[in-house]
């Protein structure tokens, strides 16, 4: 299954801009289709903001340093929550260890990454994140990944 809009993705530094009269195929194997699949560009598309769904595929792709680089490996399991209910809920994953909480401008805190610690140019990208990290914790945050 592919899914198709009228958007742009820079490879190199995974912007999403809005591209009219362009076509994108993304196959539900990479990020994009997941992020799709998931129901994140509905989301992006009700709210007239693309913006949510690109902080959407970096949380996929484990782009922590939001520069486009993937920092994710095959077979890691994760479960992703995001704010509008869709997917996951802090309830039931709260146990789990946080990979991250991402927000719209950057990583908004950090746990563990899912190869080794989250680093950026050797910087770590954001402060580790709380006990019981939850939505009402971090109030910008747009997705929470914790590993299984």
């Amino acid at each position: 299954m592919c899914s198709s809009d009228l958007l742009r993705i820079d490879e190199a530094t995974g912007a999403v801009t809005a591209a009219p009269g362009f076509l994108y195929l993304a196959c539900d194997t990479g990020a994009t289709g997941k992020a799709a699949a998931l129901g994140y560009h509905e989301v992006a598309v009700a709210n007239a903001d693309l913006g949510l769904f690109e902080v959407g595929l970096r949380a996929i792709r484990a782009d922590y340093c939001y520069d486009g680089v993937a920092q994710t490996t095959a077979g890691v399991e994760l479960v992703i929550e995001d704010v509008w209910g869709i997917h996951g809920s802090s309830e039931a994953y709260g146990a789990n260890p946080v990979e991250a909480v991402w927000g719209r401008d950057g990583l908004i805190c950090r746990g563990q990454g899912r190869l080794t610690d989250i680093k950026c140019g050797g910087q770590e990208p954001a402060p580790v994140c709380a006990k019981h990290t939850n939505f009402s914790r971090y109030p910008d945050a747009l997705y929470i990944t914790r590993v299984l």
